[in-house]
């Protein structure tokens, strides 16, 4: 039994930065991999063991060691195979990054050509990414009777404690925080009402004012006398435009109560 395929070898013409997602979370954590094409537009299978220069990280975003970001990033760690996670941290892709604060930032990547001069005149990559907080909602889902009130909360998670900082918020760099278990996540309540934050209910189809049901810009859902379902979305609308979207969603569930259970306080 035998296989076969064929290989291509060939000069990368163009880069492009390749991230799953546009958005970077403040506090989190998040990979940058570069992707290479042929003159041709075909994609390269890797670029494994060419060295990247990246420029423009450094104020939104911060560069952090490939051994910390193993403890973060499934494809960072090296899960057993120690060549290519040599070669990630050699080549500085992908690149391990972390949002220190809410904003834009315009990286660019090109090839080092003063290590490897093969690819000499590979046009560089630029994309826009933007850090911003992660938000949720509490509850994100909501079993509520008819004709009650019930209140959400608006929250984000950081693995760095938050600080609100001349308007934005940002990661506390303060030198009095102690060194802290990686993995644990720290919970901030967000207030509103704010213009920030806008408040929507959608019915199950996706449109909006058809629902009974209401809710204020505080986050007090009041129900009405009929059995629904809709879903509560809350948008930063400071953080969102073109085609980034920063939001955080809820099911709400309308039902008949068959019980009251009493708790004394």
């Amino acid at each position: 039994t035998s296989a076969e395929c064929e290989v291509f070898i060939d000069k990368v013409d163009k880069l492009q930065v390749a991230t799953s997602t546009r958005l970077i979370y403040l506090g989190k954590y998040e990979s940058i991999a570069v992707n290479g094409f042929d003159d041709k537009g075909n994609k390269f299978a890797t670029l494994q063991g060419l060295p990247m220069i990246w420029t423009g990280i450094g104020k939104h975003l911060q560069q952090i060691s490939f051994e910390e970001a193993s403890l973060m990033l499934t494809d960072i760690n090296d899960n057993g195979d120690n060549d290519a996670f040599i070669s990630s941290k050699k080549t500085n892709n992908p690149l391990p990054v972390k949002g220190r604060d809410t904003g834009q930032e315009d990286v660019s990547v090109m090839i080092d050509v003063n290590q490897n001069n093969a690819h000499k005149g590979c046009k560089p990559a630029k994309a826009s990414l933007y850090v911003v907080m992660q938000l949720q909602l509490v509850p994100r889902t909501l079993y509520v009777t008819k004709c009650c009130q019930a209140t959400f909360e608006l929250i984000t998670t950081s693995y760095d404690e938050l600080v609100f900082d001349k308007g934005n918020f940002r990661t506390n760099e303060s030198p009095s925080i102690q060194v802290r278990d990686s993995y644990e996540l720290h919970r901030q309540r967000l207030n509103i009402p704010q213009d920030q934050y806008e408040f929507k209910l959608y019915d199950q189809s996706q449109r909006l004012g058809t629902l009974k049901m209401s809710i204020e810009q505080n986050g007090v859902l009041t129900t009405q006398h009929i059995i629904e379902n809709g879903k509560l979305m809350v948008e930063d609308k400071v953080t969102s435009h073109e085609s980034i979207e920063n939001t955080a969603d809820a099911r709400i569930s309308v039902v008949d109560a068959k019980s009251i259970d009493a708790e004394v306080m």
